[in-house]
């Protein structure tokens, strides 16, 4: 296997074979070139750029994509605002793990395609974006200082989120019901002032945005967020539930909250998704876990590590 790993301000990069994988230092968010992901699935880099230019192209509801690909219908399937060092694009991972799937399983030659197959079974066990962290390194290649910082921001992610989900969703919640039974309106206002909230912020549902991040229906949406964007949502909850209780219509609510705390300037679009909350902090504290064995044997101060996070 002939690998290489590569550095910039902004993206650590890895070329294996061929296979080029790139991850976004800041947030995690990870991707592949065309000509990569044509090796990755075995076919020809052009299949991989018909794909992209059919599937952007695309209405959003009437198409006749594959079905892995109709949820990217219509978007940009490239890692905004990063290119790979010869200035070309990069398509994102979920895109790369659908496509990868529509060759291994859809395609005309999918039964011939062992590449693809052996591809589609790889992202199955350790998913498309864990790959690539791990091909190119991301939090492996923090310094013990840059590390600390991870879990630090990690463990506000987590108390924010835990907030929102136990007391701030919940507050909310009774102060609709709360309406609803005075106004003898049916439980469908629940679902409603949730995705209201997701329409200011967003401009999409719950489901849209679901569907937009090839999420399935069980999984909570906020268990995806970084710190930023579950502030926003609890602070618009917050101001909500205070408008609620006066006896505003809760969607009404929504939008006077949204108006008073939004910038005039807010435009709703959509917010990148971080990896699953959980399943970082699972690699966190194994990677934690690694740092503190390599390092015990011949540096006991870094021992500090472990009380200082």
């Amino acid at each position: 296997m002939n690998q290489r790993k590569y550095s910039s301000e902004q993206l650590l990069r890895c070329d294996e074979d061929g296979i080029e994988y790139f991850t976004v230092k800041k947030t995690g968010l990870s991707g592949m070139s065309h000509r990569g992901l044509a090796r990755f699935v075995g076919k020809d880099h052009t299949a991989i750029i018909y794909w992209v230019e059919r599937v952007e192209k695309a209405d959003l509801v009437e198409n006749n994509l594959p079905e892995y690909l109709k949820a990217f219908a219509g978007k940009d399937v490239k890692l905004v605002n990063y290119k790979d060092p010869q200035g070309r694009s990069i398509l994102e991972d979920r895109f790369c793990a659908a496509l990868t799937e529509y060759f291994a399983s859809d395609a005309q030659d999918a039964k011939n395609n062992l590449k693809a197959q052996q591809s589609r079974i790889l992202i199955r066990d350790i998913g498309m974006r864990q790959l690539i962290h791990l091909k190119t390194g991301w939090y492996l290649q923090c310094n013990d200082e840059q590390f600390r910082k991870l879990l630090q921001e990690h463990e506000q992610r987590v108390k924010t989120r835990n907030l929102l989900k136990d007391k701030i969703r919940c507050d909310l919640m009774r102060a609709v019901n709360e309406w609803r039974e005075v106004h003898r309106q049916s439980r469908a206002i629940f679902s409603d002032t949730h995705d209201e909230i997701n329409k200011m912020l967003q401009g999409l549902s719950s489901k849209e945005i679901k569907l937009k991040n090839s999420l399935p229906k069980h999984v909570l949406i906020r268990d995806f967020y970084d710190t930023q964007p579950l502030n926003d949502y609890s602070a618009i909850s917050r101001v909500t539930t205070t408008l609620i209780k006066c006896g505003i219509y809760p969607l009404e609510s929504v939008r006077l909250a949204s108006a008073l705390y939004l910038s005039p300037e807010h435009i709703a679009e959509a917010i990148p998704l971080m990896d699953n909350i959980r399943k970082v902090g699972k690699f966190l504290a194994e990677q934690k876990s690694k740092r503190l064995n390599e390092t015990i044997d011949f540096n006991p101060s870094l021992t500090n590590l472990n009380a200082k996070s």
